[in-house]
């Protein structure tokens, strides 16, 4: 999720630990808090380097980061994450123009789903390996966009979804 606000951004963003490299020191999969205090810059450096955040040309400066571990849960079993809190100030001019998230490296093994909010509306987007940034309030078709073509990647690489479709033809 992202939000702005006058004259910053605050970016909470949900990653699975096992994305991270070198930080669960006694590798049981979790991140106690002695792991995270002790691997922090590291944690906050490696998403850093994987996910861009810009609103125009500008990335905004950092003003604060914040880690928490959560559990997901999902099919019946809990993913531990790791909840990145980030704020960036930006220069009031900048926080009307188009917002661009892309994801690389290791965290595109997963799917995210973003909500960005500011003053003028909001727009949803996912984010995933086939589909690894959008460009957040660039056009009004922004969020259609975005989920036609996740349906439609998942319809043609389906292929009992394909079947169906020719039955139907």
């Amino acid at each position: 999720m992202v939000n702005i606000l006058p004259e910053r951004a605050v970016l909470l963003i949900a990653v699975p630990v096992a994305v991270f490299q070198n930080v669960d020191t006694n590798q049981d999969g979790l991140l106690q808090p002695e792991e995270i205090k002790l691997n922090r810059e590291r944690i906050i450096a490696q998403l850093s380097q994987s996910i861009e955040f810009q609103i125009g040309d500008s990335r905004g400066e950092v003003l604060d980061d914040q880690l928490m571990v959560s559990v997901h849960a999902d099919s019946g079993q809990g993913t531990p994450q790791i909840e990145w809190l980030r704020q960036l100030k930006f220069p009031q001019d900048k926080l009307s123009l188009p917002i661009r998230i892309a994801f690389k490296d290791r965290l595109l093994s997963n799917e995210y789903l973003f909500q960005v909010k500011r003053v003028d509306g909001q727009e949803l987007a996912k984010i995933s390996s086939s589909h690894p940034s959008h460009i957040f309030f660039n056009n009004s078709w922004g969020t259609v966009e975005s989920f036609f073509l996740e349906g439609w990647q998942h319809i043609v690489q389906g292929h009992d979804h394909l079947v169906f479709l020719v039955t139907l033809l």
